[in-house]
């Protein structure tokens, strides 16, 4: 079949399918959840086809693209923007997974890594810890069918089959990252506060009393007030993080449209 049959099958819709089909499998291979080891990839293929199949057909009929060029650079479009998109929700869990990180290391966690089974990679306890949290979440408050929607709907802020790279994009992702990390760190800066506290504790301990080993005293006591301290803070947690969750279809919504061709 040459692109010539290709761009007149079906008056274009096998094109376009495959146009939203590599806007959604490009994202379902970033998004967190989704793009786990633990999500075979015969199942986000299989999601991203039916996805793609029932869009693509609400969609309108494109101009024939009977140049391999144009069609080889429409896919690459595609693809980039489904990239965009999952590279966002990830940005999520990456500000999670590094304030789990800092509580680590003030705690004295941060020797101890486990596996993160949603990339393979190793984290620190808390870090997973609030990882699994934050999956759980996604999954609780239907933040994922959230994704899915800000998907379908990115076909109508940005059209097939083009898009434009404009710099006003990466001061939007910047500054939604730099939001998210400041909403995140109000969750763990209780406990970086309470630590710290215990830190200068012992060192008036270390000046009042020599005689004592500060060093043996203050493991379990970091230890001790960073767990309850974030046994207290996960209440907070679990109302922060749903937010974020939710303003992810409005980001998606202002990066795309810096990239409307014009």
């Amino acid at each position: 079949m040459t692109i010539h049959d290709m761009a007149t099958w079906g008056g274009g819709a096998f094109i376009r399918f495959l146009l939203v089909f590599a806007r959604c499998i490009s994202m379902l291979v970033v998004l967190p959840v989704f793009s786990g080891h633990q999500l075979p990839p015969q199942v986000r293929l299989g999601l991203s086809a039916f996805l793609a199949y029932f869009i693509a057909s609400a969609l309108p009929n494109l101009d024939p693209i009977v140049a391999v060029p144009l069609f080889v650079v429409a896919i690459l479009a595609q693809i980039g923007v489904g990239l965009l998109l999952g590279f966002l929700g990830s940005l999520v869990f990456a500000g999670i997974q590094f304030t789990g990180e800092i509580i680590d290391t003030q705690v004295g966690f941060a020797i101890t890594n486990v596996i993160n089974p949603l990339n393979g990679t190793n984290v620190s306890i808390l870090g997973q810890l609030q990882l699994m949290l934050a999956s759980l979440l996604f999954l609780a408050t239907d933040a994922h069918l959230l994704m899915l929607r800000g998907m379908a709907d990115s076909f109508r802020v940005l059209p097939l089959p083009y898009a434009a790279l404009n710099p006003a994009l990466m001061h939007d992702v910047m500054l939604f990252f730099s939001t998210t990390l400041m909403l995140i760190f109000k969750i763990a800066a209780p406990i970086a506060v309470a630590l710290l506290v215990t830190n200068v504790a012992m060192g008036f301990l270390a000046r009042v009393a020599p005689q004592v080993n500060v060093f043996i005293v203050a493991l379990p006591a970091q230890l001790g007030i960073g767990l309850v301290m974030f046994a207290f803070s996960l209440p907070i947690f679990g109302f922060v993080v749903p937010q974020l969750f939710r303003q992810l279809p409005v980001q998606f919504d202002a990066a795309l449209r810096t990239m409307v061709v014009r």
